[in-house]
């Protein structure tokens, strides 16, 4: 999801756009099949990238 903010020149809109395959599929995975322990995130990710998509211009 990040690597489409330098490739579409992060310009919100093309950003939602290319990323959102990503975020869906980040959205659908459970997280028992993470390899990964959710206790261990401080912020989960989903709202570091809201953070992201806010501080784009719109």
């Amino acid at each position: 999801m990040r690597i489409q903010l330098p490739k579409r020149n992060f310009h919100k809109v093309a950003v939602l756009r290319h990323a959102k395959p990503y975020v869906d599929k980040l959205a659908t995975m459970p997280q028992s099949k993470s390899k990964q322990f959710f206790e261990v995130e401080i912020i989960p990710y989903e709202h570091l990238w809201e953070f992201v998509l806010e501080s784009l211009r719109k």
